[in-house]
């Protein structure tokens, strides 16, 4: 019997092939037959873009809700919300920590919140954003947390895939915009992390191209680089969190961490990103932006 020539794959072959699961992957959607002729909703696997010329963004991270107690650093939030009316809201990730469900082994005989009441805990924060600054437009940054409801459901129960409720985008309120990562103005990248280390804001903003405003690490800072090409920024927005009592932070034991509780404000004028300003909680545990104690 004759044999068929092998015929090689081209690179135009290939980079076809490349765009096409691009593509395929970029617009996975949950079903849902009452919403087929509506525009999909965005979901957490992508890369989005936004443009604002002139406003103000407030960012924070790693906010690790407990259920039934707000940090000083959340509070202030709501209230700097309240104040601002900003433009945008962008949660980098991680409000949830869910511990019950995580790959990483109790501490002894450590009691561990019930993914219900995480859940719940965090909803309710990002509603009670929602209550104060209702006109804002509002992003949800998946990461390494928050998947872990998603990666839990997909190896232990992969048979109720695309069954609403098993995915945490169910879960997460429509005023949201799910996504792995936003370019702004197409000068800053936000998403939850990249370098790590205490270089991060440094390596970040170097290699990056652009601005770039991170989380993850529970470090805040801004790092300034200047080239040919005008400056930019490796912006780390710290923790939303409480630091020294939240008991999701119980692996560290006891040990000096070099993180700040806090979250950040952007300004944009004319579509570029200004130098950031800082929230912060102080030694008293009061949140304290632009000289002021916020009440």
């Amino acid at each position: 019997e004759k044999e068929e020539p092998v015929v090689l794959a081209t690179e135009k072959d290939l980079t076809h092939l490349q765009q096409a699961i691009d593509k395929s992957a970029m617009n996975t959607e949950i079903f849902d037959s009452e919403q087929e002729d509506k525009k999909p909703t965005p979901q957490f696997g992508q890369q989005i873009e936004d443009t604002l010329k002139d406003g103000v963004v407030i960012v924070f991270s790693d906010a690790h809700v407990t259920p039934k107690k707000l940090s000083s650093a959340q509070k202030a939030m709501l209230t700097i919300c309240k104040e601002l009316n900003p433009d945008m809201v962008i949660n980098l990730g991680d409000i949830f920590d869910f511990a019950s469900i995580s790959s990483h082994d109790k501490m002894a005989w450590e009691d561990r919140f019930t993914l219900e009441d995480e859940l719940e805990a965090g909803i309710e924060y990002m509603q009670s954003i929602q209550k104060a600054t209702p006109t804002s437009k509002k992003y949800f940054l998946y990461s390494n947390h928050d998947c872990r409801f998603n990666k839990f459901l997909a190896k232990h129960a992969p048979q109720f895939r695309g069954v609403k409720g098993f995915s945490l985008e169910d879960h997460v309120p429509k005023e949201w915009i799910n996504c792995m990562s936003l370019n702004l103005n197409k000068n800053t990248m936000f998403l939850h992390q990249y370098n790590g280390g205490v270089h991060a804001g440094y390596n970040n903003v170097v290699k990056s191209g652009i601005s770039i405003v991170t989380g993850h690490t529970h470090i805040m800072e801004c790092k300034p680089f200047t080239d040919y090409n005008g400056t930019r920024y490796g912006i780390q927005t710290g923790t939303l969190s409480s630091i020294q009592d939240n008991p999701f932070f119980n692996y560290t034991v006891g040990t000096p961490l070099n993180w700040i509780a806090g979250f950040i404000v952007l300004t944009y004028i004319n579509g570029e990103l200004q130098m950031p300003e800082f929230c912060t909680i102080n030694k008293d545990n009061k949140a304290v932006f632009r000289g002021k104690i916020v009440k």
